[in-house]
């Protein structure tokens, strides 16, 4: 079982292990009951946050809303990102790395934290 929802910042979709969701609703339930301002985003998220199962070849059934959402219609993006998974229309991803490239050396000694690569 897995967790489908569409990314709060970004024109995808974000596919979670069912215990990294848990996580991550928390984390919204906390922002939206010390934040008012921030409710509408959580209820976005919230309403169209769906659990979905693989199957035999494992594939996932996306409803249409989310697609449109995506803006995906017959190919996608797959990206694992760690502790979830991004599902990308190719052209929009290729929009979003044209306006923020992947960092340089420079840009990784700007971070405010060190990641010890």
């Amino acid at each position: 079982m897995m967790v489908l929802t569409k990314a709060p910042f970004d024109r995808c979709l974000h596919l979670y292990p069912v215990d990294e969701w848990h996580d991550v609703e928390q984390r919204l339930i906390e922002l939206a009951r010390q934040y008012p301002e921030y409710r509408n985003t959580v209820r976005d998220i919230a309403r169209n946050t769906i659990s979905v199962q693989y199957d035999n070849q494992g594939r996932v059934l996306i409803p249409e809303r989310l697609l449109n959402y995506a803006t995906i219609s017959r190919d996608a993006a797959i990206i694992g990102m760690l502790n979830y998974i991004e599902i990308w229309a190719p052209d929009e991803l290729e929009l979003q790395q044209a306006k923020n490239p992947p960092l340089d050396e420079q840009g990784f000694k700007d971070l405010p934290v060190d990641l010890k690569f």
